[in-house]
């Protein structure tokens, strides 16, 4: 194997769709190899090291086998690219690094890698600063309930009262949700969901 070749066998695209996730969200990993020299790559090898924020779900596409995160792409001819598909899940907040490296062809030991970084983010949280005694005590005037959320501004905030869904948008942290309450009755205030920026 020719200089030349080591050279121009090459990581194509190293790519995360989407980049940026939430905890528990899953994601598509696509590693293309190109072969750019003058001659066929044969027995072409790959591995690639997941990090312990990414879990592994299934193959999507592959050329060649793919297991274990060793991937035998087989033979790449001259101008040829081999793709490899991976589904992953988000299971570790902070930037996931994912390392790909062509470690083989045409019986020759290589060392080609490229870094895929992957940010995984803290899924957001609402809570309300009151205590459930408070919130459903007897009132009869405009009422302001603090909620203190957490994430990345701005927020969607969807809860009910006395089971009617209202979703507040853009929010942010501390919010106050401000309702006109004229009966005399307990109210009860039901936070649902909750989505940020990220």
């Amino acid at each position: 194997l020719t200089n030349e070749v080591c050279n121009k066998l090459s990581w194509d695209e190293l790519d995360a769709d989407p980049e940026k996730v939430c905890l528990n969200d899953e994601l598509t990993l696509t590693f293309v190899v190109k072969n750019s020299s003058t001659v066929t790559s044969t027995n072409v090898i790959a591995t690639i090291a997941l990090p312990q924020g990414l879990a592994y779900k299934n193959t999507v596409e592959k050329t060649g086998n793919y297991a274990n995160g060793t991937w035998e792409m087989g033979d790449v001819e001259v101008g040829a690219t081999a793709t490899l598909k991976l589904t992953v899940k988000s299971v570790k907040v902070g930037t996931q690094n994912v390392v790909a490296t062509i470690t083989k062809a045409s019986n020759t030991t290589l060392n080609i890698e490229k870094t895929l970084d992957v940010t995984v983010n803290a899924l957001p949280t609402a809570k309300f600063n009151a205590a459930a005694s408070e919130i459903c005590g007897s009132i009869s005037e405009k009422s302001a309930i603090g909620v203190t959320l957490t994430g990345k501004a701005p927020y969607t905030l969807t809860y009910t009262l006395d089971g009617e869904k209202i979703i507040d948008f853009p929010v942010y942290s501390p919010h106050s949700i401000a309702q006109s309450l004229t009966v005399q009755k307990d109210y009860q205030f039901v936070l649902t969901n909750v989505e940020d920026a990220n």
